[in-house]
């Protein structure tokens, strides 16, 4: 998924909730446009800050990062700087951080061997 003020190619992300409760969820995405990495952190919670049965707020923006003339280490050292708490204690993102992959094929893992395999296929 591609913010509006986001350039380049989705090469990773992941999702956290809270306790398996979705209405308090966080996403970290990860763009690359040629040599520079976006990352996108955004959030939600419940509706009005209550734990009733409203559902929950749509997802806001809550972080960005750049990374300017990117190297898999650069990024890697990036996405763990712009985590939130949910994804750091809810999203196990060394084992479940997802890399995108040619065709449908998806590789998880924060590490920069991951990371550098979708850089390659998105500056492909």
């Amino acid at each position: 998924m591609m913010t509006e003020t986001t350039k380049g190619v989705q090469i990773g992300y992941i999702n956290a909730c809270i306790a398996g409760d979705y209405r308090y969820s966080s996403k970290l995405e990860v763009f690359l446009d040629g040599a520079t990495a976006y990352l996108v952190l955004s959030e939600n919670g419940a509706t009005g800050g209550m734990d009733g049965s409203g559902g929950s707020d749509p997802f806001h923006v809550t972080r960005r990062a750049t990374v300017q003339k990117a190297t898999p280490a650069l990024i890697v050292k990036a996405i763990k700087s712009t985590m939130d708490s949910t994804i750091k204690r809810y999203g196990k993102p060394s084992k479940k951080f997802v890399w995108v992959g040619e065709g449908s094929r998806y590789v998880q893992g924060l590490n920069a061997k991951n990371c550098k395999d979708a850089m390659d296929l998105a500056n492909a």
